[in-house]
């Protein structure tokens, strides 16, 4: 955890530091759910400076921790509003955009924060979105979370990803009856559906679309007009600022450079980039809680929660499969370990284990850690080592004391190792 890259000023708190505040508003969290309704609200605001005052308190004994308060007590605040809103049906009536996206989209990293101020802001213009993150950081949650802070825009979505042209195009801009084997009845297509309604389209991965594909969505764009297949009819659906609709699209980082420089310049008239979850510090713990919530629901058992221990492991994991991979894991582990009100540490690293494995034996399927073989045939072994434990380092995002412990090392010697290597 680095305390937000120095944006607070002070030693910021560490992996044990959030996991300990994450256990004890846990436990207020298990009385409040207890509460009649209408004293919930009360019960939090007076439980909340107590409950970072005690961990303050704990945490200066091992130095000084001048600027650890604002993060603790804002983390408090939105771990007690998470909570509210799981006790609740749904926010209130009349809560402005910010607080409605906020609702949707959790986190209080200041990523996050900064990211949900620009949608907002975005959002109340014509102007085309493109959100930018990795696979697995929440690029559709952030649609969706954006088309019901527009007062529930209808949200209309299409995959672009591994889907033929004929069925993309006729998607986006429909298709009249008898255009191919399967068209059986007219279309119109989300172009001319969204078009006047005041609704979000949203393409994901739009990188993925064939050349062909984004010329033709590039024309429709630029001119505000699109035929359906099969018909000699063209249709408006305006465009820029005229649009009837808002635009919003999604591609990761690597797949920018597949869209044609001039698709790509109008479809990001206002780009959002969405960090990785490693980049987000104790914003994990907020989205377990959330996906412990949603596995309760659907269980229909008692609330789960995650011991110190646990929230160190899920706070040191790297995430490379990022919320995604996140809420597979929480769902794994309280489906396998659901008769215990708390999970501890050890069963979580065991399914964080099996991620490792899992992503262990998808590279190797892929052939992306295939052995070079040099001209003797095989590898020494300090090239194995040497590569392993590059291997390791890269899937945990660099952290050397996650990396040590899965080679069964000292992050000393492991320190060590690389300063040796990099002479």
């Amino acid at each position: 955890m680095d305390g937000w890259g120095g944006v607070v000023a002070g030693t910021p708190p560490t992996a044990e530091d959030w996991a300990l505040l994450y256990e004890r508003l846990t436990g207020i969290a298990r009385h409040c759910r207890q509460l009649p309704e209408g004293e919930r609200r009360g019960f939090l605001a007076a439980s909340a400076p107590e409950a970072c005052g005690l961990d303050l308190e704990r945490i200066a004994l091992g130095g000084p921790f001048q600027g650890r308060t604002t993060q603790l007590e804002t983390y408090s605040a939105e771990f007690f509003a998470h909570l509210l809103r799981g006790l609740a049906e749904g926010p209130p009536a009349g809560l402005p955009a910010e607080a409605r996206i906020r609702s949707d989209f959790l986190g209080f990293h200041p990523k996050i924060a900064d990211l949900r101020r620009a949608i907002v802001c975005y959002l109340e213009s014509r102007l085309p979105i493109l959100l930018v993150g990795d696979r697995g950081t929440g690029k559709g949650a952030l649609a969706r979370a954006s088309a019901r802070t527009l007062n529930g825009s209808a949200l209309l979505t299409v995959s672009m990803a591994g889907v033929p042209d004929s069925l993309a195009e006729s998607e986006l801009f429909g298709h009249e009856k008898g255009a191919f084997t399967d068209a059986i009845r007219d279309r119109r297509g989300i172009f001319r559906t969204a078009s006047g309604t005041n609704g979000l389209v949203y393409l994901d991965d739009v990188a993925e679309c064939s050349s062909g594909l984004q010329a033709k969505l590039l024309t429709a764009l630029e001119e505000g007009v699109i035929r359906p297949l099969g018909s000699d009819t063209e249709f408006e659906i305006g465009s820029g600022m005229d649009r009837g609709f808002r635009l919003l699209s999604s591609c990761q980082p690597a797949s920018l450079g597949k869209l044609r420089p001039d698709l790509r310049d109008r479809l990001s008239a206002l780009p959002v980039w969405i960090p990785p979850l490693r980049e987000r510090g104790p914003d994990i713990l907020l989205l377990a809680d959330r996906a412990a919530g949603l596995m309760r629901d659907r269980l229909g058992v008692e609330p789960r929660v995650f011991s110190r221990t646990a929230s160190v492991a899920l706070l040191e994991y790297a995430w490379p499969g990022n919320v995604r991979q996140l809420f597979n894991v929480v769902g794994r582990t309280i489906v396998r370990f659901g008769d215990r009100v708390t999970i501890d540490g050890q069963r979580v690293r065991m399914v964080l284990d099996e991620e490792e494995l899992l992503a262990d034996h998808g590279n190797a399927a892929s052939g992306k850690d295939a052995l070079d073989f040099g001209e003797d045939g095989w590898p020494t072994l300090a090239e194995m080592e040497e590569r392993y434990i590059a291997r390791v380092l890269e899937t945990t995002g660099g952290n050397i004391s996650q990396a040590a412990r899965i080679l069964g090392i000292h992050r000393t010697t492991l320190q060590r190792r690389r300063n040796t290597e990099g002479r």
